[in-house]
């Protein structure tokens, strides 16, 4: 049997021995306290370390998928890392045919995202996401003094994206806490 409190928490009743709901609440032996929309149309409760394993899996995902879009698609005398390494095959035979946006946006969409993942699968704290944020736009925007890139306000679209998406889908996700049937 559950029972919510005012603040909107399940209280799971593990034993009950008197009949009225109110000596019920009163005598029953409370085994955790679990939020509502974590019982509400789940047999089984997913634990926080299985919810960051996957987090960081994806974010290990993401970042690879943008690693390699970035070095087969760009043109290796564009990439910092080449030029030091004094690595060049120009480009790949393939990249006159993909998009601007999955050679040049994309990879820094990704990266984003798996930065954020990674930051999230570690700690859960809003502000290390703010830091994440404004040290991914410090970096995209200090190409316009250093040399090391060229900068492009498409670059800074793509990083802002995911940090929105994670956003909105937090506030949505927080406003169904609230009311569970529906915050329209």
């Amino acid at each position: 049997m559950y029972v919510t409190d005012q603040a909107g928490m399940i209280v799971c009743i593990v034993q009950m021995d008197i009949t009225t709901m109110e000596e019920h609440v009163h005598s029953a032996m409370v085994e955790e306290i679990i939020p509502v929309h974590s019982v509400m149309g789940q047999g089984n409760l997913i634990k926080p370390d299985t919810v960051r394993i996957k987090l960081f899996i994806l974010a290990l995902l993401q970042l690879f998928t943008g690693t390699i879009i970035y070095i087969l698609f760009r043109d290796t005398n564009e990439i910092l890392v080449f030029q030091l390494l004094d690595i060049s095959y120009g480009e790949t035979f393939l990249s006159e045919y993909v998009p601007n946006f999955v050679k040049y946006q994309l990879p820094d969409m990704l990266w984003a995202s798996s930065f954020l993942m990674f930051t999230k699968s570690i700690d859960r704290s809003k502000y290390f996401v703010l830091i994440l944020f404004f040290w991914l736009i410090l970096l995209e925007t200090s190409q316009i003094y250093i040399s090391w890139g060229t900068f492009d306000i498409l670059d800074v679209i793509s990083i802002c994206i995911p940090f929105l998406v994670d956003y909105f889908s937090s506030l949505i996700i927080s406003c169904q806490r609230i009311h569970p049937k529906g915050f329209l």
